[in-house]
């Protein structure tokens, strides 16, 4: 009965922001204007998505935590969400923006780490690396937080395609870990709207995609701690866009450009050459993401291995959507 509630409550105040978007976004200045270089989109935005998925902090009480774990999370999320906020209304320098998401991830851990939660990754294991000092993983645990929220704030440059790919994110966990039909279903429905409001201009903004970053982070460490989840699953799934950030951000200090300035290189821009529909794009990319997951939980090969097919088929994507001769044939018909 309780998803059923928290459903009906996402929907209802889903619609209730969908239907005020211009006077929120207006009076928040989260109005999000296209300017034909970076922003490709033909009609204005709204920045709104981080207040849509303010209602996802009911998925936290899910667990049965202790009430401090729980004031600890609540109070992190808010912060989380505000930091996300002021990026999107003041659009605040990266460096700032930067210090401000290691600092509270870092000091949102040690907190977890002084009330001895139950939620703190008390060790590291990544391949055959294993480490179970408590300062070192304050630090790497901080840097993947980061290194999560960058990787999908690199990638949200069309509709669909974060949405998309973080809810097969949390399909893979919800079937193949926690066997629940039911929560799936759920998911469904939640992520299905979302695409429908960025379908009508509704887009995550800075602060959707920290509130992104810190649900998959929450839930992927209950994974990890309890022995379903194992790092080298969350690097797998992260292969493609990842991988794409690496690409990106080499090619533009090669270039002798800012490696945090936007432009039109990544792997979702080649494809939209070939492929119109962006949703169409969203697909492919999460297809492929979780296609390396998929291989390992059904035919049972190695997470190495499949890290290694996630890697190979990025190349191969890169390739086929870079090959000018496909785009010609496409402008001779």
């Amino acid at each position: 009965m309780y998803y059923y509630l928290s459903l009906l409550l996402f929907y209802c105040y889903g619609f209730l922001i969908f239907k005020y978007r211009f006077s929120i976004a207006q009076r928040l200045n989260l109005l999000d204007l296209p300017d034909n270089i970076k922003k490709t989109h033909k009609s204005q935005g709204y920045l709104l998505g981080g207040i849509i998925l303010l209602s996802s902090i009911f998925s936290l009480s899910l667990y049965q935590i202790k009430f401090l774990d729980l004031l600890l999370f609540i109070f992190f999320f808010i912060l989380f969400f505000f930091v996300g906020l002021l990026d999107d209304m003041k659009k605040i320098s990266i460096i700032y923006r930067a210090s401000l998401i290691f600092s509270f991830i870092f000091i949102f851990l040690y907190f977890l780490l002084l009330i001895n939660s139950p939620f703190f990754p008390q060790d590291f294991k990544l391949f055959f690396f294993f480490n179970n000092n408590i300062l070192f993983n304050l630090f790497i645990y901080s840097f993947l937080f980061f290194l999560t929220y960058n990787i999908l704030n690199f990638s949200d440059g069309i509709n669909y395609l974060i949405i998309s790919f973080v809810g097969c994110f949390f399909v893979y966990i919800c079937y193949f870990y926690y066997k629940n039909i039911q929560i799936i279903f759920l998911l469904i429905l939640i992520f299905s709207l979302l695409l429908y409001f960025n379908k009508n201009m509704i887009f995550l903004g800075s602060s959707g995609i920290l509130l992104f970053t810190y649900n998959i982070f929450f839930h992927s460490t209950y994974s990890y701690n309890i022995g379903y989840l194992k790092i080298e699953e969350l690097l797998n799934a992260f292969s493609i866009i990842g991988t794409d950030l690496v690409r990106t951000i080499l090619g533009r200090m090669l270039k002798m450009q800012r490696p945090w300035v936007g432009d039109r290189t990544h792997l979702h821009h080649k494809i939209k050459k070939f492929v119109n529909s962006e949703l169409m794009i969203a697909i492919i990319i999460s297809f492929f993401s979780f296609t390396p997951l998929l291989l390992f939980q059904l035919l049972n090969i190695s997470i190495y291995h499949s890290l290694l097919i996630g890697l190979l088929l990025y190349i191969l994507i890169l390739c086929i959507f870079s090959l000018d001769i496909f785009f010609k044939e496409k402008n001779k018909i």
